[in-house]
């Protein structure tokens, strides 16, 4: 699945896209490809991009209530 992950380095807010199996292995990429010797890398956001490119579900066509008892 594809993910757009943002995060601040040095206060730069930044946003790379990432395809990875779930959104912490698209964090954690994103991390070590950008990690600096200060730590100053900062997570913001990880965001599943939704398109049929990426072979996203299709959305339900119809909404799924609840059962009541």
């Amino acid at each position: 699945m594809m993910y757009e992950v943002t995060f601040q380095i040095g206060g730069d807010e930044q946003t790379d896209q990432v395809d990875a199996p779930d959104a912490a292995t698209a964090a954690s990429r994103v991390r070590n490809a950008h990690q600096t010797d200060d730590g100053m890398f900062e997570l913001l956001l990880v965001h599943l991009v939704e398109d049929d490119e990426h072979g996203s579900p299709e959305p339900a066509t119809e909404p799924v209530l609840p059962v009541s008892r």
